[in-house]
């Protein structure tokens, strides 16, 4: 009889590392704890990209409603005001485009644009500082890097999930912008 024959199932340790591994399974493995570490930042990039669509769809009804309702007087302000806000907001949605799909590009066309959200007081200071921090932390260079370009195509299994609570803050907080957006532009 040889030893493994003579072992006992007491003697078997499950929690015991194997003695060999298929170096494709370490792989996946160092893939998908690499993905879940990074999913909440790639996640917060793409709220990013939302909020770029969000607020460049208020901005072109803004600047639509603006132009339809500008007073003679200020009509020669008018095509500079509108100009700028339709740039900002297409520049945004071209932005958003490509920080859905991670392309660095869209990373340094969103840096700019996040500087520009600072003027906005209040709200938008505290958002542009956020994207600003999304965008050149480290973990943001990360997620825009052809190596986790890669990860991500070899885990489409990992997915971000958001719990109700959160989902809950978010809508809250969408809401509170909305309602600020139109106040602001109610005083105009």
């Amino acid at each position: 009889m040889d030893q493994d024959e003579a072992r006992q199932p007491q003697d078997i340790n499950p929690y015991a590392p194997t003695l060999h591994a298929a170096e494709s399974e370490i792989d996946v493995h160092d893939e998908e704890s690499i993905r879940r570490k990074y999913i909440n930042h790639e996640t917060n990039i793409k709220s990013i990209g939302s909020l770029f669509v969000l607020f460049s769809i208020v901005i072109f009804i803004v600047a639509l409603v603006t132009e339809s309702v500008a007073s003679p007087r200020a009509a020669s302000f008018s095509p500079l005001y509108i100009a700028f806000w339709t740039t900002l907001a297409t520049a945004q949605l071209i932005a958003a485009f490509g920080l859905y799909r991670f392309q660095s590009w869209a990373r340094m066309l969103a840096i700019p644009i996040s500087i520009v959200w600072l003027a906005g007081i209040g709200l938008g200071t505290l958002l542009g500082l956020f994207f600003l921090y999304l965008l050149l932390s480290r973990k943001g260079a990360y997620v825009f890097s052809d190596e986790y370009k890669s990860i991500r195509k070899a885990t489409p299994q990992v997915k971000y999930k958001m719990s109700a609570i959160s989902m809950m803050i978010v809508v809250g907080l969408l809401l509170i912008i909305v309602a600020f957006i139109v106040w602001n532009s109610s005083r105009f």
